[in-house]
């Protein structure tokens, strides 16, 4: 809005009424204002007098524009402030008008006086312009005072006529009393159910101006509504109104919402990481040809470079154990990809320590050994919880989740859809699955290195594998400080009371070595020590050294649990209860664990795939393949020394079951094993501190 000034011809609202100053002239110290308003009508103010109004906020400038914008803003369609915005007619019309103004005002057909131009001279000007029928004199004086009241916008655009302003759009031409029964009819039925098509609206609405007809004169009936009016008031509806109340509030702002995917950008490299799990499309055999099911995929993508930095494969579902392995697996150098999948040509750079991570709300992702490993290990350095159901704040991890399902289970033989409702039930992909967890991996690494990273994506101008580069030359990724620090990544922690048998972890008391020996005599039997462990595998177990903040390992020296799960333990435990219970026998360990086995034995012929998938967990024999070189087969244990200052229990009297073994091969050593670098990496040390 233009500025108030308070000099001759100037323009202003005074009580809403338009002023325009004639003239000033001081009297008696003060200055007055000769003002005319629309009527004709002259007035005196003194200037103070005026001043006053303005505080009061009586007065205020009389800008045509921003009159233009308020009475426009009341409808639909915006006020047009360029030539391009009008159309092709509406431009020339625009531009015929401004011509003819300006010539009637070159050759002075505005002065006072000159009647003459408007009898002969104005019909042939108006020719000469195109116009058939020389328009109005008052609609001249009407265009002159529109351009006297514009100052920044172009004569063609003011003198353009305003078509969309014309006729009734966007007006109501229904009564009040059909327009009350109109809203209540499609209150209570169109936008009462998500299924109610409008026809059944219509029809309801017909019924209702009827049943009012019938007490009303003939002379006051009320008018049929047909149905184009009816589709036409609820187009006046806001879409989102009627969205929200027919599917609520959650669906509208889903469907409705704003992309600010430039609001938090992402500079660098794992600033931010993004965490998810998703059941692949396609079936999983075993090496017998039996059909174990859909994997479960737990995947981890950076968001500044879109590469994929690890994930974890196998049956066990969405855990706190699976969401380590496949931390580790992004933390660490992929420095086994040439040894285990020859047939990958490019490589997989992408490693390093994490600042954010962004993940759902899974219960997984909320224990307290996943936050404890994370911020102990110095894995990342904040967790971002995404609120629920609203998957699109990590909407990266999710659509990489779709493209790579889509891409690798297409074509290839036991592919299922994301839905059973989309499965071939004339031919059950479950029937041609030949797909191993070893293969699968297989696929998975070379569509990551070789088709994924090497695409370039139109969002980063680049492929995942050259940003990757580019960025970390600029700012090196950071690793842990030891290996054995990373190893503890894919453990659970908790804490054990000290004993003379060591320490206990899932039920078994044959972890012991000198080093909880020394513990023990050093505090005694009241201290309590913290314990990590792999669930997946009770070979062994590490222990915090109170004194000094170091973990040292300890070895499962009883060869028969060595191999076994946590969830083997508490099946073995829940046989030995059972027993106990139904038949008031005590069986030991090895008797239940045998037990479980035997049933194991006999569920792998079952027809359901869940029920031989569990038998391969209970006899320990669900497929895994090793990313992330863990140790396999530790160094062979030392049976512990009897400490002098306890009194040892002798070892119960119990026969052992002969017991059939599958035989399983042997995973090569890890690498760090057989090649320690001199510089720089990961060197093995006994003692490890606290992050």
């Amino acid at each position: 809005m233009s500025p108030i000034s308070f000099v001759p011809k100037a323009r202003f609202r005074l009580l809403g009424r338009l002023l325009t100053i004639l003239g000033m002239k001081k009297k008696e110290e003060q200055t007055q204002l000769e003002v005319m308003d629309e009527d004709g009508v002259a007035h005196v103010y003194t200037q103070d007098f005026l001043l006053d109004q303005y505080s009061k906020r009586n007065l205020r400038a009389a800008d045509f524009i921003q009159e233009e914008v308020e009475r426009l803003s009341q409808t639909r369609n915006p006020l047009l402030k360029l030539l391009s915005d009008l159309g092709e007619s509406e431009r020339k019309e625009g531009e015929r008008n401004a011509s003819l103004l300006n010539a009637i005002n070159e050759e002075g057909g505005f002065h006072r006086g000159n009647a003459d131009f408007w009898k002969g001279r104005y019909a042939v000007l108006c020719k000469e312009h195109g116009f058939k029928r020389a328009p109005d004199r008052s609609t001249v004086q009407r265009w002159l005072r529109k351009a006297q009241g514009a100052t920044d916008i172009p004569l063609q655009i003011i003198l353009a006529p305003k078509n969309e302003l014309k006729g009734g759009r966007g007006k109501i031409r229904l009564t009040s009393d059909v327009e009350q029964i109109v809203e209540t009819c499609v209150q209570d039925i169109y936008l009462s159910s998500e299924n109610t098509p409008l026809t059944d609206c219509h029809t309801e609405l017909v019924k209702r101006i009827a049943t009012e007809n019938e007490f009303r004169y003939k002379q006051n009936k009320l008018k049929p509504v047909s149905y184009g009016q009816l589709r036409r008031y609820v187009q006046g509806i806001d879409a989102y109104e009627i969205h929200a109340t027919r599917f609520g509030r959650e669906s509208a702002g889903k469907k409705f919402r704003v992309s600010r995917s430039n609001t938090n950008r992402v500079r660098r490299a794992l600033e931010r990481v993004e965490v998810d799990h998703t059941p692949l499309d396609i079936f999983v055999v075993d090496d017998d040809g039996e059909v174990l099911g859909r994997a479960n995929l737990t995947i981890i993508i950076d968001k500044r470079t879109r590469a994929i930095l690890g994930y974890n494969l196998g049956f066990a579902g969405p855990s706190t154990i699976s969401v380590l392995r496949a931390i580790k697996h992004a933390v660490k150098p992929k420095t086994y990809l040439q040894e285990k999948f020859p047939e990958v040509k490019n490589d997989w750079p992408m490693f390093g320590l994490i600042d954010l991570l962004a993940m759902d709300n899974g219960s997984e992702f909320h224990a307290v050994p996943f936050k404890t490993t994370v911020f102990d290990m110095g894995i990342t350095q904040e967790l971002a919880y995404m609120p629920r159901k609203l998957p699109y704040y990590k909407g990266l991890v999710e659509w990489i989740q779709k493209y790579l399902n889509s891409s690798i289970s297409a074509g290839q033989p036991g592919a299922t859809m994301s839905h059973h409702e989309q499965r071939n039930k004339e031919r059950p992909p479950e029937e041609y699955a030949v797909h191993t967890l070893d293969s699968l991996h297989k696929m998975m690494h070379i569509w990551i290195c070789d088709f994924y990273h090497p695409k370039i994506q139109k969002k980063l101008g680049t492929s995942p594998y050259k940003m990757w580069k580019e960025l970390t030359s600029l700012m090196p990724v950071r690793l842990p400080a030891s290996q054995e620090h990373l190893d503890l990544a894919c453990t659970i922690p908790t804490t054990r009371k000290l004993q003379a048998y060591g320490v206990e972890v899932c039920y078994l008391r044959t972890f012991c070595n000198e080093e909880l020996e020394r513990l023990l005599r050093r505090y005694g039997k009241s201290i309590t020590v913290e314990v990590r462990y792999k669930p997946y595998k009770l070979d062994r177990v590490w222990v915090k050294d109170p004194g000094t903040n170091e973990w040292f390992i300890v070895e499962n020296y009883d060869l028969e649990t060595r191999n076994t799960t946590e969830w083997q333990q508490e099946q073995a435990q829940k046989i030995i209860r059972d027993e106990m219970k139904a038949h008031d026998m005590v069986l030991s360990l090895a008797e239940a664990l045998e037990k479980l086995r035997s049933i194991g034995r006999n569920l792998q012929s079952a027809k359901p795939m869940a029920q031989r998938r569990r038998a391969l967990k209970m006899l320990g024999l669900l497929p895994e393949v090793n990313l992330i070189d863990e140790p396999v087969e530790a160094p062979k244990p030392e049976q512990p020394k009897k400490a002098k200052t306890t009194a040892s229990r002798p070892a119960p009297n119990v026969v052992k079951p002969e017991l059939v073994r599958e035989k399983r091969a042997e995973p090569p050593a890890p690498s760090y094993q057989n090649k320690l670098p001199t510089s720089g990496g990961y060197f093995a040390v006994k003692a490890l501190p606290v992050m």
